[in-house]
């Protein structure tokens, strides 16, 4: 059968070191369409810049869950359902 993938991230969305997220729109553009392919789910905990890792998720395909106010069986179970 055919598997899935998908990627859980998880991050405050604070930039403190590294590539921009003009430079990472540009480098994502670049890889193979079955890399693109793949959704990248942004997990928010702590102090979570959200508005940053919506657009993260717009760029990748996937979704942001909040497990700032959700018990993480829950989000991950959220992330399955999605896929």
């Amino acid at each position: 059968g055919v598997q899935t993938c998908a990627l859980p991230i998880f991050t405050d969305g604070e930039n403190s070191h590294g590539r921009g997220f003009e430079a990472f729109q540009q480098d994502y553009a670049q890889l193979p369409e079955d890399a693109r392919a793949i959704p990248v789910f942004m997990i928010l905990f702590g102090d979570a810049r959200e508005s940053e890792l919506k657009a993260l998720v717009k760029v990748t395909g996937g979704l942001v869950f909040d497990a700032r106010h959700t018990p993480l069986y829950r989000v991950f179970k959220d992330i399955r359902a999605y896929q």
